[in-house]
């Protein structure tokens, strides 16, 4: 025990090791807080990013079906096309109803739903659009 008191008053009369020792506790600590403060911040772009692809997606659902209209498609085939446009809107407006804490673990798993239901939809058109339908949907976003 005396060999430890004696250990500690030499690292605490070195100033080099008390500055050391300062930024070990005080390094930590900074980057835990930033990472806390911006958890929410990236939660909040990503819901705002997502938030401006629904209404472009509504948009491109108005000025899709007055197209199919437009060029004189049967109801049954106007069905047909928008199926699977209508679950990309659906897992998007399913992701816009997670709001809060505790759905931080279901978001991502949300977002995966809403790229592969947007994959179907492209595969999709890809198949079966024709010079009588509307292929574009809307400009690709990056979420991050």
């Amino acid at each position: 025990m005396p060999n430890f008191k004696l250990e500690l008053t030499k690292i605490l009369k070195s100033k080099k090791m008390v500055v050391v020792l300062l930024l070990c506790v005080l390094l930590p600590t900074f980057l835990l807080y930033w990472n806390q403060t911006n958890s929410d911040r990236y939660g909040v772009n990503l819901f705002s990013k997502m938030n401006s692809v629904h209404i472009e997606i509504l948009n491109t659902r108005t000025a899709y079906r007055e197209r199919m209209k437009e060029v004189e498609l049967t109801p049954e085939e106007i069905d047909f096309h928008m199926t699977p446009f209508n679950e990309m809107l659906e897992e998007v407006e399913v992701f816009n109803q997670m709001r809060g804490y505790q759905y931080r673990y279901e978001i991502p798993e949300q977002i995966v739903a809403f790229y592969q239901s947007y994959q179907d939809y492209a595969e999709h058109r890809a198949i079966h659009a024709n010079g009588r339908q509307f292929f574009y949907i809307h400009e690709p976003y990056v979420l991050g």
